[in-house]
């Protein structure tokens, strides 16, 4: 678990798949699920995003960058993906969480 955790944080800035989290912990991708599941109550996809989101909600109130350079600093493909998930995640646009902390 540890192994998996560190690896996300350390790569969370590029586009990073299970299998690879997997791989790098020494574990099939579902034993993997199944530790986070039974661990964090949360799938391994959940925590990558979850992590993401936490440094996206950091750079939206910390600088001036726009959502298509922190999509790409935070390892999103595209920055309509980010506004979708954040809104899903947070309720609001990355734009509007950007509003009330600046």
């Amino acid at each position: 678990m540890r192994k998996a955790i560190t690896f996300i944080k350390t790569n969370i800035k590029r586009s990073i798949g299970i299998q690879e989290i997997a791989k790098h912990a020494g574990v099939s991708r579902s034993t993997l699920d199944r530790l986070f599941l039974e661990n964090f109550n949360r799938t391994v996809y959940t925590e990558v995003h979850r992590t993401r989101l936490s440094i996206v909600k950091s750079l939206l109130s910390t600088t001036a960058l726009t959502i298509h350079e922190i999509a790409k600093q935070t390892g999103f493909c595209h920055a309509q993906y980010l506004n979708n998930l954040f809104k899903r995640s947070e309720g609001i646009t990355p734009r509007e969480f950007r509003k009330q902390y600046k």
